[in-house]
């Protein structure tokens, strides 16, 4: 089933498989992850993994509609690059 909304060319990129992303949500957060992505599953589900110290690998699928939000939200980044409030501290 085709989906209803757009993809935006810099997310599509991003969601690669071999990509490495970063979801960085604030400085502290237990939700920020380094996310390795593993496949792309029926056009709209991303698999990916998450390494927990304590639990090794853990393996996600995630609907490519949770993650637009996220990547409109400026949650999503290369994992290359620094978060922008890591940034905002090293020009202070």
């Amino acid at each position: 089933m085709p989906l209803t909304f757009d993809i935006p060319a810099a997310l599509r990129e991003m969601l690669q498989p071999g990509q490495t992303i970063r979801a960085f949500w604030n400085a502290g957060n237990v939700n920020n992850e380094i996310r390795h992505i593993r496949a792309i599953v029926d056009y709209d589900w991303i698999a990916y993994r998450v390494w927990s110290a304590r639990l090794g690998w853990q393996y996600y699928i995630l609907w490519i509609g949770t993650l637009k939000v996220e990547f409109e939200a400026g949650v999503l980044s290369l994992a290359d690059r620094a978060p922008v409030e890591a940034l905002a501290d090293l020009t202070d």
